[in-house]
């Protein structure tokens, strides 16, 4: 859950062996892409294993303009993460482009298909001393964490050559590569670096016009409240043998803990054994990202949804769509853990998985 309030200051390094520094970069300094970061918590030092809100401001203090391509969370090897995008602004889109080499520009047709290799449109390209800010949020274990975070680096005369700007005229949408003052115009700094909307550019080809983007390891660190159930706690709880996955699910005030195919939930009261676990990390993210709000479960096929139904009483609501039928199911979170059970329980052998949409929203899938 996203909490507003006071920004505790985190460390970030400019590398990950580079000494650490605190709160924002000054705004006279010149030289290199520089990257602040805040927690967006109430708390002054939050617990470990809540969800939190990282938010990344990030300044070109060089002399040069800068196009961001993707910010991405590295895997912790210790939590067995995946690593996941956190931020991109470097994106294909559907349609064709067609290039006139007369007038040295792109005409954009939504409508049609790209017969070739579609080209790359832009949202972070970054004047001097201008900023902007991404939002991302991750699980409080395993600090510190490390992201990176690539970017090409061009002088005023590649992007006069190899950046196209946006031009509409009517229903027409063309790119074209700009001069004097009408490339002056679109490249005046915005001064908010919280503006919704950045400049959008076609920039083609990208890993072409400059073979390797520039990465900038960044580093965040922060002082965590250790739960009072620790994870020794439910590991001893629960046999004491070492586990090769675990996570926390707030909501719950839980550990998930991951021996083997075995899944449990572990509380100071109780040990639930758990169905198999797909993406055992990004299901608890989903679960605490949800919050208080009702969880959605798609049953993935009849048979689930009969058992659900008539054997473990469960209110299971049809939705028909043309050509099918589907069944879902809506939880409170404190209704979960009798939800996992009954799934262990059954005989079809089930397991849950995730769907998670890139606004923030989804849902658990029960699979068989």
């Amino acid at each position: 859950m996203a909490r507003q309030g006071a920004f505790a200051a985190l460390t970030l390094a400019a590398a990950l062996a580079a000494p650490s520094c605190t709160g924002p970069a000054p705004r006279g300094a010149v030289g290199d892409l520089q990257v602040s970061t805040m927690l967006d918590i109430t708390a002054t030092v939050p617990w470990e294993g809540d969800l939190a809100t990282v938010v990344f401001t990030i300044r070109n203090t060089t002399k040069n303009y800068v196009i961001l391509r993707d910010l991405t969370y590295l895997a912790d090897p210790g939590l067995k993460e995946s690593a996941s995008a956190a931020a991109t602004w470097q994106f294909g889109q559907p349609g064709k482009l067609s290039y006139n080499a007369d007038g040295n520009e792109w005409a954009y047709d939504r409508s049609k298909k790209n017969d070739v290799t579609a080209a790359v449109f832009n949202s972070g390209l970054l004047a001097p001393t201008e900023a902007l800010t991404v939002r991302t949020r991750i699980r409080l274990l395993g600090m510190p964490k490390y992201f990176q975070l690539l970017y090409f680096e061009l002088p005023l005369d590649k992007i006069r050559s190899d950046v196209y700007f946006e031009a509409r005229q009517d229903r027409e949408i063309r790119y074209r590569a700009l001069i004097g003052l009408d490339l002056a115009a679109r490249l005046t700094p915005e001064p908010n670096p919280e503006a919704v909307k950045h400049r959008t550019v076609l920039y083609p080809f990208a890993e072409r016009v400059q073979p390797n983007a520039s990465i900038k390891p960044l580093k965040v660190e922060s002082e965590l409240r250790p739960r009072a159930f620790s994870l020794p706690d439910a590991v001893r709880k629960t046999g004491g043998s070492a586990v090769e996955q675990y996570t926390y699910c707030a909501s719950l005030q839980a550990w998930i803990l991951k021996r083997g195919a075995e899944f449990s939930l572990v509380t100071p009261a109780a040990v639930t054994p758990l169905p198999l676990l797909r993406q055992m990390d990004r299901t608890f993210y989903f679960i605490d990202h949800v919050g208080v709000d009702k969880i959605e479960i798609q049953l993935m096929d009849d048979q689930v949804a009969s058992y659900l139904q008539l054997e473990k009483k469960y209110t299971v609501v049809p939705q028909k769509r043309p050509g099918e039928m589907k069944y879902f199911l809506f939880l409170q979170v404190l209704d979960l853990p009798r939800f996992f059970g009954d799934i262990r329980s059954s005989t079809m052998r089930m397991a849950i998985d995730v769907e998670m949409t890139p606004e923030g929203g989804g849902r658990l899938r029960v699979v068989h």
